[in-house]
């Protein structure tokens, strides 16, 4: 056998050429046995399938983390943040730039007005802020607006330790402080509604700058009062913004001959008696409410005064009376003789009914006197007064006098001692009076007084017309 010169593959005998390599041979009878060839590559073992699905699985999980780094990265990226936020302004999108902002979620919020208040406020400088904080370059992480009112809140975070810091940005709402002087009260803003009483302000919402529409309404016995205004709620750190409701507020006080009659409303019963009423009103601006009063006499008759509205009123005072009528006396030197024969208790009734409203007329003057010396107004009592008299001139001479001084009065008792007919239409009522006198200084005074009123039957009813002190004593 011989061998390929070239390659060494087995060749037979005639063969003349390799039929590995195709070199020709020779023809010598002996031939060395030749050596490989270096130009023979070396057989190499091929992998096993387990250690190439290793191999793939170490690849593609570093490919996923390189990726997951470079997502995350932008992702946490606070500078796109900044930059995705001043793409919204210059574009006026509220919805975009809030995306970047943690809101309270009951905090009145109106994003358009918010998103122009960030831009009247200067929005390079706040973005200036906001860039300092997320590069490092400043650690302070408040952002003001113009005014220095706080603007937002940062509050540095870290994904997976330090390699991936965040920042949320938080918005601050403003207090909102609601009074009224009508309880209760509802007052409405946007879709939030709440209940306030009658008193100081206090806070009732919390709303991001913006302006907003306010609703208040409040009923009584008279009708519905509503309120319509509209809020405008900037960063003031120093003042909340303030709802200040002031429903109307004018009451009368009430003239009638029968006290225990029942108001009708629009022509609804109350149920309740006229007595029942310290005074009638408020009254809804606007609206004309209709009023009368019923009664059922002794003989079973349903007895009604005539219709009045508010409007009705004379010097401070609506009057529902049953029996019209002028008050006019036999003269006194014929009073005895009536007395005697007593024709169908005429003058005894008549007498009688005026003595008592006199006395009650000088009664429901004491209740309103102290809130008129509280209050320093002469409002209060001006229905009692006959206009021009000695009593009416004299208080509100001594009104316009206490005025500002700090003074405080508390009325203790109003007693009426006696009532005397002075002449047809005057009658004298004597009461015996006691009240507290408290000075600026918060020094107290217990007084006790006798009074004389003179109170007088006109044409609008029953009028005081002069006040005597008879008798003062001092504690």
């Amino acid at each position: 056998m011989k061998y390929c010169t070239e390659c060494g593959h087995s060749l037979l005998k005639e063969q003349a050429f390799c039929v590995s390599c195709g070199v020709k041979q020779n023809d010598g009878s002996t031939q060395p046995i030749p050596q490989p060839s270096r130009k023979m590559r070396s057989i190499r073992k091929p992998l096993k399938k387990r250690t190439k699905l290793v191999i793939g699985i170490i690849i593609a999980l570093a490919v996923l983390l390189f990726t997951a780094h470079q997502v995350i990265s932008e992702k946490m990226d606070s500078m796109i943040m900044v930059m995705e936020m001043d793409r919204a302004i210059s574009n006026n999108d509220a919805h975009a730039f809030f995306e970047h902002i943690e809101l309270e979620e009951k905090a009145l919020l109106n994003k358009k007005d918010f998103l122009a208040y960030i831009q009247e406020s200067g929005w390079a400088n706040i973005e200036r802020q906001l860039t300092d904080v997320v590069t490092g370059e400043e650690k302070n992480l408040s952002i003001k607006d113009y005014d220095g009112n706080e603007l937002f809140t940062l509050q540095k975070d870290h994904l997976f330790a330090e390699m991936y810091p965040t920042y949320k940005i938080s918005a601050k709402p403003q207090p909102v402080t609601a009074a009224t002087n009508f309880s209760p009260t509802n007052l409405e803003v946007g879709d939030q509604s709440v209940e306030i009483e009658e008193g100081e302000g206090k806070e009732v919402y919390q709303a991001y700058p913006g302006t907003y529409e306010v609703k208040g309404e409040a009923e009584n016995e008279f009708g519905v009062f509503e309120y319509k205004d509209e809020i405008h709620v900037d960063l003031d750190d120093e003042s909340p913004t303030e709802i200040s409701i002031d429903f109307p507020d004018e009451t009368y006080t009430i003239q009638t001959d029968q006290s225990d009659a029942t108001l009708f409303i629009n022509g609804k019963s109350t149920g309740k008696a006229l007595s029942e009423f310290s005074e009638l009103g408020p009254f809804p601006e606007d609206e004309e409410v209709f009023m009368y009063a019923e009664r059922t006499d002794k003989d079973g008759d349903v007895q009604r005064t005539e219709e009045i509205s508010q409007y009705y009123t004379s010097w401070g005072s609506l009057p529902f009376e049953f029996n019209k009528r002028e008050y006019e006396f036999p003269d006194l030197e014929y009073e005895e003789e009536y007395m005697e024969e007593d024709v169908e208790g005429v003058t005894i009734e008549e007498e009688d009914f005026v003595s008592t409203e006199a006395s009650h007329h000088v009664l429901a003057f004491r209740e309103d006197y102290e809130s008129a010396l509280n209050a320093v107004d002469y409002s209060y009592i001006s229905s009692y007064l006959e206009e021009s008299s000695d009593a009416a001139i004299e208080l509100q001479d001594y009104l316009m006098e206490i005025d500002h001084q700090g003074f405080w009065f508390n009325f203790t008792s109003n007693e009426v001692v006696s009532t005397e007919q002075l002449d047809e239409a005057t009658f004298l009522v004597t009461t015996n009076e006691g009240f507290t006198f408290t000075d600026y200084e918060g020094n107290e005074t217990i007084y006790d007084r006798v009074k004389d009123y003179e109170v007088t039957a006109t044409e609008q009813g029953l009028k005081i017309t002069k006040i005597d002190i008879n008798e003062t004593n001092r504690d």
